[in-house]
């Protein structure tokens, strides 16, 4: 293997992690926030139905 393909092929790797590092930042850019959002939603309503179940058992075991 020659000096000058050892180059290229260093280059067109480059390349290629930059080309994946963009499309990685234009999907955090439009996935990320709906994504985050969608998290905090679910953990909200997991919170709140482990709360109101609890609530519920226990007027169960009140009667």
């Amino acid at each position: 293997m020659n000096p000058s393909s050892l180059h290229g092929f260093i280059q067109s790797s480059i390349r290629k992690q930059q080309q994946i590092v963009t499309k990685l930042q234009r999907f955090n850019m439009t996935w990320f926030p709906k994504l985050a959002v969608l998290l905090a939603a679910s953990l909200v309503l997991f919170i709140v139905f482990f709360i109101w179940r609890d609530s519920e058992l226990d007027a169960f075991t009140d009667i």
